[in-house]
């Protein structure tokens, strides 16, 4: 009999820094399932970034485990290990920053699909413009740079450049951050739209409350490492439990 297993489970998640000394995550479990998006709230220091690290396997837990459909990436190697890369992208905080300054839009979203080992520069091409298009912006942008858009375009194009591998889970790290209220909402209806065309999954990292209610079907509330609360949006804002997050929502109105 085969295991329904959940599409993201974390078990147990714990790191430190220091020698040890500094634990910055302690016993973090969560699941999310298809299609979904996972909202992990928390203020500065409360441990989202090194969980995101965790999630994307650019850290190893010293305890836990992450699992993708009961698989554990870190034991992946080899061709194994680089289909698992695809199925899982992320867009972080600072728009131009995550740009390659030198990179035209189109060598940038073409830079995921060669590190892939793709070499047909027409199929290349047609990813390209693919991902453009879903993200809102013309062939006009191809020969861009970081440095000639707005933050709102960057960081369409930072999306498109983790949409153009057709990757099932996209880490959403404090993505709007950065930009005014008005193309925040623009890119998080954005964001909306391409997980009900794609089917895809997000874990979306943020502090700002607001921001997870617009996206997030279920969210993690993290203090100190550790998960205070934990639940579907509307059950967590509409009848939260721990001080913390009482103390969250009343900041945030």
């Amino acid at each position: 009999m085969s295991v329904a297993w959940p599409f993201l489970e974390a078990r147990e998640l714990s790191r430190s820094y220091v020698r040890g000394r500094v634990r910055v995550l302690s016993g973090v479990s969560f699941r999310l399932e298809r299609g979904r998006t996972l909202g992990i709230l928390g203020e500065s220091g409360s441990g989202k970034s090194t969980l995101v690290r965790l999630l994307l396997g650019l850290l190893e837990p010293h305890a836990g485990k992450v699992l993708y459909e009961g698989v554990d990436p870190s034991e992946l190697r080899g061709r194994e290990r680089r289909a698992w890369r695809r199925r899982v992208q992320a867009v972080f905080q600072d728009p131009a920053g995550s740009l390659d300054p030198r990179l035209s839009v189109e060598s940038s979203l073409a830079e995921p699909l060669r590190v892939q080992g793709w070499r047909d520069r027409r199929v290349i091409r047609e990813r390209v413009e693919e991902a453009l298009d879903a993200v809102e912006l013309t062939r006009a942008y191809l020969s861009r740079r970081p440095h000639q858009m707005s933050g709102g375009e960057c960081q369409r194009v930072a999306i498109a450049r983790a949409l153009v591998l057709q990757p099932e889970l996209i880490v959403l790290d404090e993505p709007v951050s950065s930009l005014d209220l008005v193309v925040q909402a623009q890119v998080l209806n954005l964001l909306l739209r391409l997980q009900l065309d794609k089917g895809l999954s997000y874990i979306l990292v943020s502090h700002d409350l607001k921001v997870i209610r617009h996206l997030a079907h279920d969210v993690l509330v993290l203090r100190a490492g550790q998960v205070c609360e934990a639940g579907p949006c509307e059950q967590v804002f509409g009848q939260p439990t721990h001080p913390y997050t009482r103390l969250l929502i009343e900041t945030s109105l």
